[in-house]
């Protein structure tokens, strides 16, 4: 699982630590870095951006990330 998060962003802090209570692993990709952005951007422009796979969820929505488990 890859979540795309930004400093800036104020849902991103809530969702990695529900992954966390969850014990499910992700990776943290910065939009910061030019690269993650572009990649964060095909899926919307919300953060935190989710990606499982083809999946994805943007914002906050936990029972929809729950749904990419």
């Amino acid at each position: 699982m890859i979540i795309y998060t930004s400093k800036t962003c104020g849902k991103c802090p809530t969702v990695k630590k529900f992954l966390k209570l969850k014990n499910i692993p992700f990776e943290e990709r910065d939009t910061a870095n030019q690269e993650y952005l572009e990649e964060a951007t095909k899926y919307g422009n919300i953060l935190p951006v989710v990606v499982q796979g083809d999946r994805y969820v943007l914002g906050g929505n936990l029972s929809g990330i729950m749904e990419l488990v």
